[in-house]
C-alpha cells in the first residue's frame, strides 16, 4: 500500500512538473507567435521542417523530465529547446536546411 501512494506521488508530481513546463512553454509560444504573425516572420515549414520541429520539442520534454540533480544542466537545455522551437518555428526551417545542404 505504501509503495503505491508513493508511486501515486511521484505520478502526481511528475505530471504537475510537466504541466508547469507545458503552460511556461505555451505563454512564451503565444508572446511570439503574436509578433511573428503580426509581421509574417514565418517561413512556411515543410514535413521534414515540421516532423524535426516537434521532434526536437517533444525530445526537450522527455528529458526535461528526467529527475535528478545530476540532470539539471541537460533540463535546462532541454527547457531552453522547448521554447526555441516552439516560439520560434524558423530555427526548424534553418536546421532543417543545412541538414539538406550537407
Amino acid at each position: 500500500m505504501k509503495f503505491a501512494l508513493e508511486r501515486g506521488t511521484t505520478l502526481n508530481s511528475t505530471l504537475s512538473y510537466l504541466g508547469g513546463l507545458a503552460s511556461g512553454a505555451v505563454s512564451v509560444w503565444f508572446f511570439f507567435w503574436v509578433y511573428r504573425r503580426k509581421y509574417d516572420l514565418d517561413y512556411k515549414l515543410d514535413k521534414t521542417a515540421q516532423t524535426m520541429r516537434w521532434l526536437i520539442v517533444l525530445f526537450g520534454f522527455a528529458i526535461a523530465l528526467i529527475p535528478g540533480p545530476q540532470f539539471k544542466v541537460a533540463r535546462i537545455i532541454a527547457g531552453v529547446m522547448i521554447v526555441a522551437f516552439l516560439a520560434w518555428p524558423n530555427f526548424a526551417h534553418h536546421l532543417t536546411h543545412v541538414f539538406k545542404r550537407s
